[in-house]
């Protein structure tokens, strides 16, 4: 099979694993030259990456289903509560009052992941979404004129 057959039938690949190589290659390659690449390696391939992945996804390879499972859908939803609310939850979780350090464990880091996961679901589904209802309203019914 010639290359540009093979590289036609698995673009979505190429497409997603580029990228990858380039982010985990550069660096490694800095440091071997001890280069001034180092400090621009991540910001010179990160949104190339980023674009590629997402191109990837576009053309909706059959593995990429597993994103439309519907607990990472719902987990996709309440990342912003997730994201407004874990540093509230992380404080008291791993430090005490007086800022000594508990709960240090990986058994402790995923109860606290699982804790964090259930209180942003739970915001999402009661505080969100029906703010979200209210403030949009309900759209009065205009007449067309005929």
């Amino acid at each position: 099979m010639p290359f540009y057959q093979w590289f036609g039938s698995h673009l979505k690949l190429v497409l997603l694993l580029v990228p990858l190589l380039l982010q985990a290659w550069v660096p490694l390659a800095a440091l071997a030259w001890n280069s001034v690449a180092w400090s621009l390696s991540d910001e010179t391939f990160l949104a190339p990456a980023f674009a590629s992945v997402i191109y990837g996804f576009a053309l909706r390879p059959n593995w990429a289903t597993l994103f439309e499972w519907k607990p990472l859908e719902f987990l996709g939803e309440a990342s912003y509560s997730l994201y407004l609310l874990h540093s509230f939850i992380m404080g008291p979780f791993f430090n005490t009052q007086a800022g000594d350090p508990r709960h240090r464990s990986y058994g402790w880091i995923c109860v606290y992941l699982v804790l964090a996961v259930s209180i942003s679901g739970l915001v999402y589904r009661l505080i969100e979404v029906p703010a979200r209802r209210k403030l949009r309203g309900t759209k009065k019914a205009t007449a067309v004129p005929s």
